[in-house]
């Protein structure tokens, strides 16, 4: 039963990314790097789309901290973590992977508990990707990158929404959003 309500739970959730997505807004979606429901239909989908992005991070290189062996210390926890987002400004700040100068403690005997809070800087590192994305947004910059992969999907596959909130989702109106090449 509570597999079941899991699994829902992921399907509503990737509905509403969809409509972010589709609205022109941002979603940021994470969980444990070994959750099986990254193994989810939907949430595979989702990390499919065009400008969605699966980002791994460590959270150690956010300061994640728990009880060493002594218990008397605080001592780092690597905790793999991913992230599902549309924002490639988020992405880029959360994506640290461990730079293995340090030793971590493993979160067993209930230390995972304190693990599921964020780390300050965790916090940061997503303000600060949401700040920069809004500012990308606002100058109206895109990436050339981004602009081809819409540019490269079939027609049929256009149902979303591409820049600012605008829907493309015929022919006529992709052909719009194309580059144009050049004649003779």
């Amino acid at each position: 039963k509570q597999l079941a309500e899991g699994i829902q739970h992921m399907k509503f959730m990737c509905r509403l990314y969809r409509k972010q997505v589709d609205a022109g807004r941002l979603f940021l979606h994470e969980n444990p790097a070994g959750a099986t429901s990254w193994a989810l239909p939907c949430v595979e989908r989702m990390a499919r789309e065009a400008g969605v992005h699966l980002v791994k991070a460590d959270q150690c290189m956010f300061g994640l901290k728990t009880l060493g062996d002594t218990r008397s210390q605080l001592m780092l926890a690597k905790k793999p973590t991913k992230f599902l987002t549309n924002s490639k400004e988020l992405g880029r700040e959360l994506g640290r992977k461990c730079d293995s100068k340090h030793v971590h403690q493993p979160l067993l005997d209930g230390r995972a508990r304190e693990a599921a809070r964020y780390p300050p800087a965790l916090c940061r590192a997503i303000c600060r990707g949401i700040a920069r994305e809004k500012k990308t947004r606002a100058c109206g910059v895109t990436s050339v990158l981004s602009l081809a992969s819409e540019a490269a999907r079939p027609p049929s596959q256009i149902s979303r929404s591409t820049t600012r909130g605008r829907r493309q989702t015929s022919q006529h109106s992709f052909e719009s959003w194309r580059p144009r090449r050049r004649q003779g």
